[in-house]
């Protein structure tokens, strides 16, 4: 839940289109960047639940399919510097990853972070994130076997 909400905070801080990737590809969150997007964890709790969300993402991989190759990465490309006394991460995305990232500014919308600021697991994110996709009222059909 922590890493998805980390990612969302992330997105929600990249630049315009017209910055190259590589400009992005390092990127400083605060504590308080992190609290003010997701209040329920309590200013308190930011920094330990950033530094938990940032920790397990340099845990994690991602399958990225090309055509009929099927490669595993790493969310990041290094482990994340932490700037003691400041409540502060420094991030660096690898290279594959931050390409699929930057592609997402042009649709999400700091609207997407206050509706779930408030949601307590990350199924339920992941469901408000399907949904949103057909906010003009159109028919969608999601089959269970495919939600991930």
């Amino acid at each position: 839940m922590q890493e998805q909400r980390f990612l969302l905070t992330y997105i929600s801080k990249l630049k315009a289109f017209n910055i190259p990737a590589e400009a992005q590809k390092t990127m400083t969150v605060t504590a308080s960047e992190f609290f003010c997007n997701f209040p329920e964890m309590g200013r308190e709790n930011a920094e330990r639940e950033l530094n938990k969300a940032v920790d397990r993402l340099w845990d994690r991989t991602i399958f990225v399919k090309e055509e009929n190759v099927k490669r595993e990465v790493r969310w990041l490309q290094e482990r994340a510097t932490y700037i003691s006394g400041e409540g502060k991460i420094e991030i660096t995305f690898a290279d594959t990853v931050l390409s699929y990232l930057t592609m997402l500014q042009g649709s999400f919308t700091n609207i997407l972070l206050r509706n779930v600021s408030s949601l307590t697991n990350s199924y339920n994110i992941r469901l408000y994130e399907l949904f949103i996709q057909r906010f003009d009222f159109q028919t969608r059909y999601i089959s269970l076997n495919k939600i991930s």
